[in-house]
């Protein structure tokens, strides 16, 4: 029994609690108006109890950097607007980046939920919207140097005070963004999602005649505690500390993230320090997103069967120092923050790999070169805005190949071509696994994908990118190779061709043609281990080439019956084990 219910019933009702999320999200998703949202679903939804700890969340859908970054909210929420100053009807916005999940596209929208005249809980929900103003298009900018650059900064307020909405802070929003109809569209949606979730708790608790959600929060989230801890403890007890160096924000420049995880029993503390100080550039991200991509990965790598909430986070110690990329001070810049959850995700699994080697992943491609398009749709006449989601391979696994174009640690999903043509004047004209980019190990890293947009405008098109992974291909672990470099080309395989600057604005012409390469995910173990006979399916599957299969792994084919030479692969794989020494 756990305060008073039996784990029969607990299930029940933990049951009830995610389908009151489920349909919360799939009401946001059904809504809204932008591709963001209902396409790449970018968007998460939570519920909270009255004392502000998140109790249940979507896990078909929703982003670790936004439920990792939301529980600390809660705290500043009850800071701005006391419980006793919350009335039904309310609803309280921001998209201040050191408050919700570190980036001003990101609007998280809160309401209290009373039942029977008591405060019992919070729905919350947070969108990434495709603009919201700055000086370019789509919010995410590698070159801005403060934040008051990137967009409009909306402080915690009432958007909705006791049901009737502030028409004055939706005409200052809708204002200064350049598609204010489906902002507005979207900012709607995210109201009915927690419009609905009211409406389901309060049939959830007479259904189950609960009073309040106090006991109920108390056994689910006592009940992840324990289990949480239990789970920490199979970590050998140390000190483990691994460094990473990544693309910086110039080129040329690099950036390190060190971390230390002290692993302490039921218990562990995690330290950012000696991670390089914030940049004049917007790869900072707020301590909230580091935080919360910091749990994702340990959750990740030891209780990802666990419901997510706030027992989740009790025994995990997160610091890192004020002033560095993973703990920017107000007013950095930080619309290039995203890129900091794949670097966050392979430091501390290269931390945990020196634990428990068997329960990490290689580093993953990420969504790591993103064009955003905007220009005027020369069928409506009317601005446009795409924000491209195509995604690079999931890093390999102790015992399985990583994923091909598969988002991680971001969830957000690849964005469907016909979704792209039919909604902008842009045509991709190729979208295709890259072969030989996955990095090579005894577990091969997912692919990642070659993109080729057509600009089908009647005027110069901007696009506004944050490409990462250039000089660095996503590392692997336990000698597995590198996924592949990210590569920006204009105009390919033309007399034209441009290499353009991966992380500044640039202007195209109409009828331009922009390549993307999304890299692959790192390999895990030595590739000379590798089963010659996945050698062989992934050569035929177009995956690796002939000429990778004998480089990378020693594995010879016969290029004409592909079929394994075994002899010669045997012979070659003891030439190359004996060249390493």
């Amino acid at each position: 029994m756990a305060y008073g219910f039996d784990p029969v019933r607990l299930e029940i009702l933990w049951g009830g609690l995610l389908s009151v999320v489920e349909e919360m999200s799939i009401t946001l998703k059904r809504t809204a108006y932008s591709e963001l949202i209902r396409e790449a679903n970018d968007f998460s939804c939570a519920v909270f109890d009255a004392e502000g700890n998140m109790l249940a969340q979507t896990d078909w859908v929703g982003s670790p950097g936004h439920l990792g970054s939301v529980p600390k909210i809660m705290k500043s929420l009850f800071e701005e607007y006391p419980p006793e100053t919350l009335e039904p009807g309310d609803v309280i916005a921001t998209n201040n980046p050191w408050l919700g999940s570190g980036h001003l596209p990101d609007l998280v929208m809160i309401s209290p939920i009373f039942h029977e005249g008591k405060l019992v809980a919070f729905a919350l929900n947070i969108a990434h919207h495709s603009d919201i103003g700055g000086r370019a298009p789509g919010g995410h900018i590698a070159d801005s140097r403060i934040i008051f650059e990137e967009g409009i900064l909306i402080p915690m307020h009432k958007l909705y005070k006791a049901g009737k909405p502030n028409e004055d802070t939706l005409k200052m929003i809708t204002a200064n963004v350049r598609m204010s109809k489906t902002l507005l569209n979207d900012i709607k949606a995210q109201l009915a999602a927690n419009f609905v979730a009211e409406r389901r708790l309060k049939e959830f608790m007479k259904d189950a005649k609960l009073e309040d959600l106090t006991d109920l929060a108390k056994a689910i989230i006592t009940i992840t505690e324990e289990a949480t801890r239990k789970a920490l403890e199979s970590v050998p007890k140390g000190t483990y500390t691994w460094e990473h160096v990544f693309d910086g924000p110039q080129p040329g420049t690099t950036l390190k993230m060190k971390v230390t995880i002290e692993a302490k029993g039921p218990q562990m503390k995690v330290d950012w320090t000696g991670t390089s100080p914030q940049t004049d550039s917007g790869l900072n991200s707020p301590f909230n997103y580091t935080y919360a991509y910091t749990i994702h990965a340990i959750k990740g790598a030891l209780t990802p069967e666990l419901p997510f909430n706030e027992g989740a986070l009790r025994p995990i110690e997160v610091y890192a120092p004020e002033g560095t990329i993973v703990n920017a001070n107000f007013p950095a810049a930080v619309g290039a923050r995203h890129v900091l959850s794949w670097h966050v995700n392979a430091t501390v699994c290269g931390a945990l790999s020196l634990a428990i080697p068997d329960r990490v992943l290689a580093a993953s491609g990420g969504e790591s070169n993103m064009p955003q398009f905007s220009g005027i749709n020369p069928r409506t006449g009317r601005p446009f805005i795409h924000v491209a989601m195509h995604s690079g391979g999931l890093g390999a696994r102790p015992n399985k190949d990583g994923i091909h174009a598969f988002a991680f640690p971001p969830r957000a999903e690849n964005t469907p071509v016909e979704v792209t043509e039919t909604a902008n004047p842009l045509r991709i004209e190729r979208l295709e696994i890259l072969q030989d980019s996955g990095g090579a190990g005894k577990y091969r890293g997912g692919c990642g994908l070659i993109v080729d947009f057509r600009i089908l405008t009647d005027k110069p098109c901007t696009i506004v990118n944050v490409v990462d992974w250039i000089e660095f291909g996503p590392p692997g672990l336990f000698g597995g190779l590198p996924g592949s470099k990210s590569e920006f080309i204009l105009n390919p395989d033309t007399p034209n061709e441009q290499r353009l600057d991966p992380r500044k604005i640039a202007v195209v012409p109409p009828g331009s043609l922009v390549r993307c390469l999304v890299p692959g995910g790192g390999g895990y173990g030595d590739p000379l281990e590798r089963d010659p006979q996945l050698v062989l399916e992934d050569v035929r599957n177009g995956f690796v080439s002939l000429e990778k299969a004998k480089e990378f792994y020693g594995v010879v084919i016969d290029p004409k019956t592909m079929s394994l030479d075994l002899k010669a692969t045997d012979e070659l794989r003891k030439k190359l084990k004996a060249s390493r020494t």
